[in-house]
């Protein structure tokens, strides 16, 4: 019993420090509230244009989906602050067994808060939105999401050097050297 908890401590700490080392260097809250206000106006425009919303759906669904996402946005402080931060510092080497479960706990517990809130969020799209638009809201959100990623990827491998990698926005291949 004792080594299931070690065991289900040591691989929680490996998934925590690479999904950390990962991620980029935060430069501070005000920071990360800015990148998240533009990142949710981006958003919401991609959604406003693609959706087809009517205007009373618009103010709807605007709404709704700014309260999920500040709500998100608040959980992942909370984890950050109670989970990520005591594995990132080391801290967690130190804990005795019991408080290293309770950590674990701790996250289980966050991560269903974060399920639950995404459904009732939905629950709230179904308010709001007819059937097919809540689908193709995840349909969306899923390209929105993609091609982010897609960008980031892009800057990644375009920062100081050349890469062979054509960019995937319609732009033609370089001419071949010679």
């Amino acid at each position: 019993m004792k080594k299931t908890y070690y065991l289900i401590a040591a691989i929680m700490m490996l998934l925590s420090s690479s999904i950390l080392a990962q991620s980029p260097n935060r430069r501070g809250n005000k920071m990360n509230t800015e990148m998240d206000q533009k990142l949710l106006e981006r958003k919401l425009a991609y959604f406003k244009e693609n959706l087809m919303l009517t205007p009373k759906e618009n103010v709807a669904f605007e709404k709704a989906y700014r309260e999920f996402t500040s709500k998100k946005i608040a959980s992942r402080k909370t984890f950050k602050t109670e989970v990520i931060d005591v594995i990132q510092e080391g801290k967690a080497n130190d804990l005795s067994e019991r408080e290293q479960t309770v950590l674990i706990r701790k996250k289980m517990q966050l991560d269903l808060e974060r399920f639950n809130m995404r459904k009732d969020f939905e629950a709230e799209l179904m308010k709001i939105l007819p059937p097919i638009k809540v689908i193709r809201y995840f349909k969306i959100e899923r390209q929105f999401n993609r091609e982010l990623m897609n960008r980031f990827k892009n800057r990644k491998n375009t920062k100081g050097r050349k890469t062979s990698r054509r960019p995937r926005f319609g732009t033609p291949p370089p001419p071949p050297e010679d």
